[in-house]
Formats: C-alpha cells, structure tokens, sequence
C-alpha cells in the first residue's frame, strides 16, 4: 500500500535521521526509504534531529506510544539499548516512564525464551502476556536444570521449545477445557533414569 501511494503521489512525510559522525543513521521511516529504494528514486526527503541516536530512538518511541508495539517488538528494542548504549533497567524505565518491571519482562521474553518460542509469539498464536507470566519462568526454570548449548546471534537459546508447555499456554489462552484437567501442564523436564 505504501509502496502504490509513493509511486502515485510521491513521499508525503520525510524520514527521521540523526547524524553519526561520518553518516546519517534512520530513527523513523525504514518502510519509506525501502519503497523508495525499490521505486528507483536515490533522494528521499528527512528530517534531521540534533539528538544522539539513543535520545533520538528513545523520543521516537515515546511519540508514537499510542502505536502499541507488541511485547516482543518492546523487548528486541529494550534489548538493543542495554547492548549498544549500556543503558540500565532503570534508566530505561524511567525515560520510558514504566516500571523497572515492566522493562525486565519484555528483555526476558527475547533472552530467556527459546528462538522457536518468540517465533510463535511474535506471530501472535502466543500472547506476549501470557508468554511473559508462564513460559519465560519455565525458559528459566529450564535453564537452570539444564544450562543451554549456547545462544543464537540475537541471544535467543538455541534449545528446542518444550511443545508439551507451549500447547498448554495455547490452550489456557483459547478457554481449553482441557486446560484446567488435573494434569494437563506437564512439567519442563522429565524425570531421568526412572519410570514416567
């Protein structure tokens, strides 16, 4: 749709850079300047805020709060502050005006949740809620029993998800029945050397 509107009318609202030293890096506008790049243009219209790239990414999320990232689009952005700018919870909570709670469980759900598991929540079949109150306890509780092989590039476990826990938050999301069966939520780790 975008794409059609540029090529019809033109870019209508110019992208937002800040400067980096030799560069220009995109705050706002990644979508524009791909249907650009793919309609052929090489000149794009911005805007140039006289910010550092954190203060700018940081104002660009507050302006456009009322646009509701889900949880785990929230927890990938959190998570490339604390890493490329060594923000702390705090400090991120309080720009952000949340809680030091409310930033800890969005990073969880994209370091403590397998790459399998954050793949069905970002698609929507989990809820970002759901996945923050059941499955990152069971990712940890997991993980302390049994340490991960290692972690992927975007510091996701590369350990398989436990489907038997996955189709139980599924199910306590769509009013299951068999959900509240005794029973139903089997546990993370089975028993080893015994009888199940």
């Amino acid at each position: 749709r975008l794409l059609g509107s540029i090529a019809e009318i033109g870019q209508q609202t110019p992208i937002v850079v800040v400067r980096d030293v030799a560069h220009f890096v995109v705050i706002d506008g990644y979508k524009r300047l791909r249907a650009l790049a793919r309609l052929g243009q090489d000149t794009v219209a911005a805007v140039e805020w006289a910010l550092a790239e954190e203060e700018a990414l940081l104002l660009e999320r507050i302006l456009r709060a009322g646009d509701a990232d889900s949880p785990i689009e929230q927890g990938w952005f959190l998570r490339e502050l604390v890493a490329r700018f060594g923000l702390g919870l705090e400090v991120l909570a309080r720009r952000l005006d949340r809680s030091k709670s409310w930033v800890s469980r969005r990073i969880a759900l994209v370091s403590d949740l397998p790459a399998t598991v954050q793949e069905h929540v970002r698609a929507g079949a989990i809820g970002g809620h759901a996945a923050m109150k059941y499955l990152v306890p069971l990712a940890r509780q997991r993980r302390s029993l049994h340490p991960p092989r290692g972690r992927d590039r975007a510091g996701a476990s590369d350990e398989p998800a436990d489907g038997r826990a996955v189709r139980g938050v599924l199910r306590r999301q769509r009013g299951d029945a068999r959900a509240s069966r005794p029973g139903s939520d089997a546990p993370l780790a089975r028993p080893r050397g015994g009888a199940e």
